[in-house]
């Protein structure tokens, strides 16, 4: 996959969920309400 967007990061399936799937994308864009997500990993995008 090329791009792919996780809405809800912050949350706890969010959170569990980021790091494996940006072995499975070029580019992992992960979006939620909340500030912060905390640290991004190789090939995330936090908006």
């Amino acid at each position: 996959m090329k791009k792919l967007v996780l809405t809800g990061a912050a949350g706890r399936l969010g959170s569990y969920l980021r790091e494996p799937l940006t072995k499975l994308c070029d580019e992992l864009v992960s979006t939620d309400l909340a500030g912060d997500i905390g640290k991004t990993y190789p090939g995330e995008r936090y908006v």
